[in-house]
């Protein structure tokens, strides 16, 4: 098993740090793992090296502003959301059909990740995607009591840190990364709007290929999850009008599981109970 770490040139140059996870064995196909906002592609770390072992290469890498792929300081970094998928995930994805032509590409997304895909005019070249704790987040849709601490996340600590620092310092809070100005922006305006990103197709989001991706698609999320709820679920998936979409909510009882959340699933605490169905859908034909 060997691990690189590289850099991956974004859409428009900008320099994406990554790590490339690559199999001994006989590969079975690649797996661009695209997370969720403010989460560095070191927390996924474990998880890829389970599915390195089982046979697939996979891609780590941070969004641009993220982790290892943002500047000395975010103030006066432009950056926006939908750029995420538009010209990182975009990129990431010809790297890896230029690199491996031959195998089967997969596209794992929590969270963002999954809601990004249909921001890609490549999308096509993925075989099949599955969304891990991906949906909308409109605000009022999210589990309660959470769903009244993101409000005031986005109508108090938001702006007041966008106007004062420049960017918003989710570190201090314990939310995440911190993330670029423009990115905090337009999530925020997203959270607040029932048709999420929607709202912004023709206009903000001049480009968007949702209703062209046709790939399978699962969406996995656990009961627990106050941000994937039920409806936060489907109304993602009923952006991908004509894709073949499957959803599965994990019960907690039945996989004996006592907490997975937002962001469990990969937890090493979850790997016995929860990571084969994630090897069980790309082994799948």
């Amino acid at each position: 098993m060997s691990e690189t770490k590289i850099q991956i040139p974004s859409r428009d140059c900008f320099q994406l740090d990554s790590i490339l996870l690559e199999s001994k064995l006989s590969a079975k196909g690649v797996v661009q793992l695209a997370g969720g906002t403010g989460i560095k592609k070191e927390f996924y770390l474990n998880f890829a090296r389970y599915l390195q072992e089982q046979g697939y290469h996979v891609l780590l890498f941070d969004y641009r502003g993220i982790g290892g792929s943002k500047p000395k300081s975010l103030r006066g970094f432009e950056a926006k959301n939908h750029e995420w998928g538009q010209k990182d995930m975009a990129a990431i994805l010809d790297w890896l059909y230029d690199r491996y032509p031959l195998l089967p590409k997969f596209l794992i997304g929590h969270s963002a990740g999954g809601q990004q895909l249909g921001m890609m005019d490549n999308h096509h070249k993925f075989s099949k995607a599955l969304l891990i704790s991906s949906s909308t987040g409109y605000w009022k849709w999210i589990a309660s009591p959470y769903k009244y601490f993101t409000l005031f996340v986005w109508h108090g600590l938001t702006p007041l840190m966008l106007n004062t620092v420049g960017y918003l310092p989710a570190t201090w809070f314990g939310l995440g990364e911190d993330l670029p100005k423009g990115v905090a922006a337009e999530w925020r305006s997203w959270c607040l709007n029932s048709t999420y990103f929607g709202k912004y197709f023709g206009t903000v989001i001049q480009k968007q290929f949702y209703s062209e991706v046709k790939i399978p698609m699962h969406f996995l999320y656990p009961e627990d999850d106050t941000i994937a709820t039920d409806k936060t679920v489907e109304s993602l998936r009923g952006f991908y009008t004509n894709a073949t979409t499957t959803t599965e909510k994990i019960i907690l009882a039945e996989n004996h599981l006592q907490k997975v959340g937002h962001l469990g699933f990969f937890s090493r605490k979850s790997k016995g109970q929860l990571w084969g169905k994630a090897a069980a859908y790309l082994d799948e034909n």
